[in-house]
């Protein structure tokens, strides 16, 4: 009788800790949830934010609008009126003051170099760039063939960045930096600045491909004088790899991740 007794109580302590147990485990899970809800509420606050910036980086915009955050036409007027200048110089002795040229250094306080360029032709002292206005007055008599065979010689490996192109991307890298965004759109908006180096190359590689055919085109000053930038301008245009599919897709993610549509719908 009392083996039975005993049975019966070890059963129901077993029991009643089973029930404490099972009620202590929901409890906190209970509370977990309780806790951890505005947190996450807050997160999702805060990621919502960095994500509307996305959208309104990428969303709704033309192509034109695109490159205009970047300022690529300004990239390419000058750059363009640079390699002019370059060819006035070489051939004809005309030297601009960098100073009041477009491409001077309050509106473009960055330049990117060709690796070929670099070893070539800068000089750090002092951690700054030489000036472009060290170089000396070319007083080599005009001989034609003599400035061809120097002109050929020729790269274009300074590529003078405006400060737009710089204020827009330390935006997108400033968002990039923010642990709130997902990986998956990180990497989206990655390749999109990759897009933008490329083309950024491209413009670079254009001029200095085209500068070969100055001298046919413009073999007097007058011809100069009358010139314009069109004809390069048009292989510009067709060279560009265009950035609004890429934008598409940022701004989809952003809207897939947080399933727009079906809120919406409710």
């Amino acid at each position: 009788m009392m083996d039975w007794l005993e049975i019966v109580k070890v059963s129901f302590q077993i029991v009643f800790w089973l029930i404490i147990s099972i009620v202590t485990i929901l409890t906190y899970r209970r509370a977990r949830r309780t806790i951890l809800q505005p947190i996450r509420t807050e997160v999702f606050k805060l990621q919502l934010e960095e994500m509307a910036k996305v959208l309104k980086i990428f969303s709704g915009k033309t192509e034109i609008e695109l490159r205009d955050d970047y300022s690529f036409e300004k990239i390419f007027y000058v750059n363009a009126c640079r390699m002019y200048d370059d060819y006035a110089e070489i051939f004809f002795d005309i030297k601009n003051d960098p100073k009041g040229r477009p491409y001077n250094r309050n509106e473009c306080p960055v330049s990117m170099f060709s690796k070929e360029y670099a070893e070539e032709n800068l000089i750090l002292m002092d951690s700054h760039l030489k000036d472009d206005s060290s170089i000396e007055q070319n007083n080599e008599p005009i001989d034609l063939r003599v400035r061809a065979a120097r002109w050929h010689k020729y790269a274009y490996g300074e590529l003078h960045i405006p400060k737009e192109f710089s204020d827009f991307e330390k935006n997108l890298n400033d968002l990039l930096e923010n642990p709130l965004l997902p990986l998956q759109l990180v990497t989206q908006i990655q390749s999109y600045q990759y897009l933008v180096a490329e083309n950024l190359t491209m413009i670079g590689k254009l001029l200095e491909e085209k500068a070969q055919e100055m001298d046919d085109k413009y073999p007097t000053v007058e011809k100069l004088q009358q010139s314009s930038y069109d004809w390069i301008h048009t292989l510009y245009v067709e060279r560009f790899k265009t950035l609004k599919p890429t934008a598409d897709q940022i701004a989809l993610y952003v809207r897939s991740y947080f399933k727009t549509d079906e809120l919406m719908n409710e």
